[in-house]
This record gives C-alpha cells, structure tokens and sequence, in this order.
C-alpha cells in the first residue's frame, strides 16, 4: 500500500491538466478569468494552482466562516507549512489577548502581519471583511522587527519596549499578547506566530533564539533570526475605514470569487476589487474554462458498491487516491475494502494487495473529494461513509482552549469535564513516546478506569 502523509500530489495531478496554460494566456491578457464546474475541493485548489503558476499571492473570497475554514485546512494538507492569512471573524468569540480588555481582533492582526510578511501569500476572507477598517497599517511597518542570533540589543530596552507596546508581563506565557522574563531569557508570544519564542540573552547578545510548545516547555526548534510585531495594535484606537483590506494588498493580488453571484447578493461588489485581476469560481456567466470534474460519487456506505467501482475503474486504468483523518483510519478502511472484496469478490491476498498497491492512501482529508477528467478519483473516508467530517482549523492560535496557567491550577484528584467523553478525574503529566518522539500529555482516568492522555 502507498501511504502518503499529506495531499501535496493532489495538487500535481490538477496542475497536469489541460487548463493551466489556457488559464495562466487567459489572465495575461485579461483582467477576469472564469473557471466552470470545478467540484468539491478542487474549487479550492484550482485558484492556488493557478496563483502559483503566476506567481502572484492569492486572496479567496468565500461565502461564511464555514466554508473558510474548509479552505484553510484543506489547503493546509496541499502545501504543509503554508501560512495561511485568515481574514474572517471566528465566529465564536475566545479572549486571546493577554489583555482582556481589548477587543479579540488577534484573527485580524494575524493575518495583516502574514500578509506583510511574504510578498507571495495566501489569504482567505468572507465579503464583510472588505469593509471592516484596519489598524494604521504603518504601526506594522514601524514596529516590525527583525533579531537575529549572536546580535547586540539593549536587554532592559527590549524588554521594556515590549511592555510599553502592549505585551503584558506574567510568569510564563500561555497565548498571544504576553511575554516573561527569567534571568537573561526571554519569551514571548507575538501576533503573527502560532508558537512563541524563547530568546536567551548573554548580556546585551542574544546567545539563541527557540520556538518552544508553551505546554511542555519543551524547545521545538532552534532558529537563526526572526521577524515579528513589537506593538498589539488596538482597532478601537487605530482603525480607520481607509484603511482596508485593498490598502496592504501589493497590485499583483489575485482575487479568486467562490460562486460569485450568490457571493455578492448579500454582500455590495466593492469597485476596488476591479482593480485587480479576478478568477471567478463556478460562475454562472459563460466559461472561459470548464473543467471536467464530478462531485464524489455517494455509494450510500455500501462498500460492496464502492468495491465493484475501484475493480471496475482502475481495470481500466483509473488513478484512485482515498483519503482519512489519519494512518488508523486509513488502516480500517482499507481492512472493509479488504473484507469485502474477500467475501463479496472472491478476491485472494494477492490479488488484494495488487488492487490496493495501484491506489494512493493519504493519512490526511480534506473537505470534500472530486473526480478529474473522468480518469482521477479522490474520495474522502467521511463521504464513503455519509459521516460528518472531524473538522479542526488548522493553525489553532485564535482558539487556545485550554492554557498553560488553566493546567497549572489543577491538582491531581479534580474533577475536569472532557467535551466528548465526559467527566474524568485529572492525573497530572505523564511522558509518553508518540510517533517516536517523547511527549508531555495530560493524563485523565474515567469511570471503570479507561484512560486518556
């Protein structure tokens, strides 16, 4: 069996066909560009292809915070390490500022900084954010700071300056907004990073610079210099309505619209999005390009079913990738498949592991699966099963639910309630080594004594 970790040749097999090159002459020469039938992820993934063929950051304009999040995780499978600038409300509110007075726009300055950070980005926005006003863009600008190892800075000054732009004093930090200092070292938790930093003086010398897991403590990699916000802007005191989206995006943007008209019938086109050049997502105006591209087929959870279509296609020289949560889920899938090719098919072992070695299983899904060109196939494990999929954002820093100062207040013997499983005693830290690497876990014991790290 192929077992791929991420859905990065997803990608490759889009960006193999026929449209890339008549899209990339289209966007040259024109200022719009209409791509029809594109279903299921592949909506997605088609305008990153084309933005990456052009070399041109992408904003994707999509209906609701639902839809965003799809698109963020999905393309987080696609392109591992992506940043991605998210420019939309979560819709359920947590204090993620150190001050917990300010107003929680930590999503927006998040995706600014991001924004300003690389000149080829990806963002992703609903309408609203069109007319929301930003903070002074130049505070970005100003207070951006870059450190690198072995550099002299003034300790007491840095620290200092820190505290003056917002950055709340604690013992340790456990979310965005904070900093604390031990002796000659520093840590801090700025906007823009999903991690914090421990920056170790030697005098006035930064000695190293290290990402570290704010849980554990535990140091996650070491780093040669790096770039962030010294200020926590405040949108009560510096946004203005002429400082807008439009205003940080470079001229070269590429604005891809998801089903355009429905998109814009609540929400006003803005005339500035005209100044850009525009890929219009399953449009109902003519297409420049239609794709040949299916939902994924629904088999109703019979597997029996979905069996005799793998024979079936890939006897005639079909490419199957199916995609789960996980390596376990893809194991357990594919004993079903097994179990009822043995039973069902009369299929051997062999013949078995001939079939299932002609089809890319990826330990990572996305929101939805899609065919292509009536020759690649990519079905998701939720849809096979008509389930609700395990939805997480990825790049969880505007959600931490748990901090490090909640943990700190437990005492082994409370009582905690899980979200799913329910009420469980807590058993303090326990190390234990997963995928090889040792890890500190929060160990909870429930009734009749199962356990849950």
């Amino acid at each position: 069996m192929k077992f791929l970790k991420d859905n990065t040749d997803i990608l490759k097999i889009l960006g193999s066909s026929s449209f890339l090159k008549r899209a990339r002459n289209r966007l040259e020469k024109y200022d719009t560009l209409t791509i029809n039938n594109a279903k299921g992820s592949s909506a997605y993934f088609i305008a990153q292809i084309v933005a990456n063929e052009m070399n041109r950051p992408l904003v994707i304009v999509c209906s609701d915070e639902r839809e965003c999040i799809n698109i963020v995780s999905d393309i987080s499978t696609t392109v591992p390490g992506q940043k991605i600038a998210s420019f939309f409300e979560p819709a359920k509110h947590t204090k993620n500022f150190a001050n917990e007075q300010r107003p929680s726009i930590t999503w927006l300055l998040d995706a600014i900084s991001i924004t300003l950070e690389d000149e080829i980005f990806l963002a992703v926005c609903t309408p609203e954010i069109f007319e929301f006003g930003l903070p002074d863009i130049n505070i970005f600008l100003d207070h951006s700071i870059k450190i690198s190892k072995n550099e002299k800075i003034n300790f007491s000054k840095f620290t200092s300056d820190l505290k003056s732009g917002g950055f709340e004093r604690n013992d340790y930090v456990s979310k965005q907004g904070e900093f604390a200092v031990r002796g000659g070292i520093v840590d801090i938790f700025p906007v823009g990073h999903e991690i914090p930093l421990r920056i170790e003086f030697w005098g006035d010398e930064i000695d190293s610079i290290r990402e570290f897991d704010p849980l554990s403590q535990r140091s996650i990699q070491s780093l040669e210099s790096v770039n962030f916000l010294s200020v926590l802007p405040s949108i009560s005191e510096n946004s203005d309505a002429e400082n807008n989206i439009f205003s940080i995006l470079p001229e070269k943007t590429l604005f891809a619209s998801m089903n355009p008209e429905i998109l814009y019938q609540q929400n006003e086109k803005p005339d500035s999005l005209n100044l850009y050049k525009q890929i219009l997502v399953n449009s109902l105006s003519k297409a420049d390009i239609k794709l040949q591209s299916n939902e994924q087929i629904s088999f109703n959870s019979n597997i029996s079913e979905f069996a005799k279509f793998l024979i079936e296609k890939i006897d005639i020289g079909c490419h199957f990738r199916i995609l789960a949560e996980s390596k376990s889920h893809i194991s357990r899938i594919a004993g079903i498949i097994e179990s009822t090719l043995e039973n069902n098919f009369d299929y051997k072992q062999s013949k078995i592991a001939t079939l299932f070695d002609k089809i890319h299983w990826h330990s990572q899904t996305i929101s939805a699966g899609f065919s292509l060109d009536e020759k690649y196939f990519v079905f998701t494990e939720h849809q096979i099963f008509q389930r609700q999929r395990i939805s997480a954002q990825k790049g969880t820093r505007q959600n931490t639910e748990l901090n490090l100062r909640e943990i700190n207040s437990l005492r082994i013997g409370d009582f905690v309630v899980h979200e799913d499983k329910g009420v469980a005693r807590f058993e303090g830290f326990r190390n234990i080594v997963i995928g090889g690497n040792a890890r500190d876990c929060i160990q909870l014991i429930f009734d009749g004594g199962d356990k849950l790290y």
